[in-house]
């Protein structure tokens, strides 16, 4: 899975490269301390997880995830607790608080793993749209023709 990671603090930024390097299912395609150039780069290619750090600016953070027209899962991080809520409004698949222990990211990939594992499975593709969507057979509740 192909990963961003985004944080204004530099050592944090660091610190968290050197933990995402644990995992061998993550690949580490871009690492930003602002979000003009990782919408840039989020546009361009394939991203499957950002991990992004609400910073002293929340709404900034929220501006930038409502500005990406892509679905990709998001881990949040923070030193503050108080927006963990709000973040169930996106993509979360974690809020981890800072500072961030091994067993902590751990548990959160783990959960990311999960989540891809339920969706490696059968599928089928559907036209909409002139466009085909894939669609994962346990995602389908209800069909009608």
């Amino acid at each position: 899975m192909n990963c961003v990671i985004i944080d204004e603090n530099v050592e944090d930024l660091k610190n968290l490269v050197s933990k995402i390097g644990m995992f061998s299912n993550l690949h580490l395609v871009g690492r930003f301390s602002n979000y003009i150039d990782a919408k840039h780069h989020i546009n361009k290619n394939s991203i499957d997880i950002i991990v992004i750090e609400i910073s002293k600016n929340p709404e900034s953070c929220f501006s930038f995830l409502d500005s990406l027209t892509k679905n990709i899962k998001i881990i949040f991080t923070s030193h503050d607790t108080q927006f963990a809520f709000r973040t169930f409004n996106y993509n979360c698949i974690d809020y981890i608080k800072k500072p961030i222990s091994n067993d902590r990211l751990k548990k959160a990939i783990s959960k990311l793993n999960n989540l891809s594992q339920k969706n490696n499975g059968n599928h089928i593709y559907v036209k909409s749209k002139l466009k085909k969507k894939k669609i994962y057979l346990t995602n389908i509740k209800w069909i009608e023709a």
